[in-house]
């Protein structure tokens, strides 16, 4: 397989080096709200961004025509950035989207699970109306400033989180690195103050745990970042270590990510030279992606029964992760109906008219993608191989309890 992918769930980073193309648009525009001298100057402005999207996007699209209904919505005063996100929504595809300068530095360091803060999961309190810490990531400020699970944080500064929404509040525990926070924390009865130094903060997406005296290891994935497939195959490696017998994989809730994490994965599990899922092209090209292909070590292959939980926001490089296991004979699912996310973006950094200076990123759907089996999973998602609703009015995980039991049965 080409690897154009890198690691990302739905995500496939494709080069950002475009071959040029004549730009012809229609000089008999119909009179609109942005002046045929501003129009003129967009087109040129934007023209990277209009071959991109002519020339990768996996369906065709007349974007002369998209971009006379833009210029009839906006005037000569609506900035680049407005227009060129005006521009990309008309496609009208949910996953295309168009990312100022520091919207594509967010969202690519979104991606890597990084960011500056303080390292904390939480939740609103309802008694105080604080936020709760449900966990501290190791390593982490609050690790160092020794924050505990448990602990309810009123106020960050001055500012009172117990009235702010929990996003709103959170926002005030990220920074500039270096930067401090003083949070005012309600630990048992007491309360205190305590500094904290705002760093560099990795998102763990991975976690395991073992069930029935260590007999099933469970992985859960939450997203299928930069950093994922090194996380998810530390962790099977232990569990193997510990000589579990089975293993349960949780993806439900995983809306992804990068497909390139997803192949890492598939290649610790899955034989060498394994059809693992293909990819189309709007030119009608053709990759198959096998594992192996990218491999530096020995071939490991996991020969345990594997269930995967999954449900209805189980999407992308989750559906394709499972897929292939499932296709391939590896794995049975347990859950719901995945999402049916059967395409996949590459993100490409639009440039300016000089040909050089970033003006913005367009994350922009190229590509159909097929199961082992040729099946396209797009509006459709994967059938589970056996269906179990969990019940929210209960704490029991009915399908996690289902999923062990399924693979005690395998290995007894």
């Amino acid at each position: 397989m080409n690897r154009l992918v890198k690691k990302a769930g739905s995500f496939m980073l494709a080069s950002t080096l475009v071959l040029g193309m004549p730009f012809y648009f229609n000089t008999l525009r119909a009179e609109a709200a942005v002046s045929e001298s501003r129009a003129q100057e967009i087109r040129t402005e934007l023209k990277d961004l209009i071959d991109k999207v002519n020339q990768n996007y996996y369906e065709d699209v007349d974007t002369n025509k998209i971009l006379d209904e833009v210029f009839e919505e906006a005037d000569d005063k609506t900035g680049l950035d407005t227009i060129s996100k005006l521009f990309v929504s008309k496609l009208n595809d949910p996953y295309s989207v168009y990312y100022t300068v520091k919207e594509l530095e967010s969202f690519n360091s979104a991606m890597k699970g990084e960011y500056y803060g303080i390292g904390i999961e939480v939740a609103k309190d309802v008694k105080t109306g604080g936020i709760k810490i449900t966990n501290v990531f190791e390593g982490s400020p609050a690790k160092k400033a020794k924050l505990k699970k448990g602990d309810i944080i009123l106020k960050a500064g001055k500012k009172d989180l117990t009235r702010l929404e929990i996003l709103k509040a959170t926002s005030y525990f990220k920074g500039k690195k270096g930067s401090k926070v003083t949070l005012t924390v309600l630990r048992g009865k007491s309360t205190k103050k305590m500094v904290v130094e705002r760093n560099e903060v990795i998102i763990p997406t991975v976690s395991s745990k073992t069930y029935t005296n260590g007999r099933v290891g469970y992985i859960k994935v939450n997203a299928f970042l930069d950093n994922t497939g090194k996380e998810f195959v530390g962790a099977l490696n232990k569990l193997v270590k510990k000589d579990i017998e089975g293993l349960v994989i949780d993806l439900r809730n995983n809306g992804g990510g990068y497909v390139g994490t997803a192949y890492d994965m598939l290649d610790r599990i899955l034989p060498d030279n394994t059809d693992i899922f293909s990819f189309v092209y709007k030119s009608g090209k053709k990759e198959i992606a096998k594992t192996g292909e990218l491999s530096t070590g020995d071939d490991k292959v996991f020969n345990l029964p594997i269930v995967i939980l999954m449900n209805n926001e189980s999407a992308s490089a989750s559906e394709l992760f499972t897929g292939a296991l499932k296709d391939n004979g590896y794995a049975e699912t347990v859950g719901e109906t995945s999402y049916g996310k059967g395409v996949a973006q590459s993100i490409l950094e639009v440039l300016g008219k000089d040909g050089s200076t970033v003006i913005g990123g367009l994350k922009l759907t190229t590509i159909k993608y097929y199961l082992p089996n040729g099946e396209s999973i797009n509006k459709v998602g994967i059938t589970p191989d056996y269906k179990i609703k969990d019940d929210k009015k209960t704490a029991k995980d009915e399908q996690l309890d289902y999923a062990v039991k399924k693979i005690k049965k395998m290995i007894d």
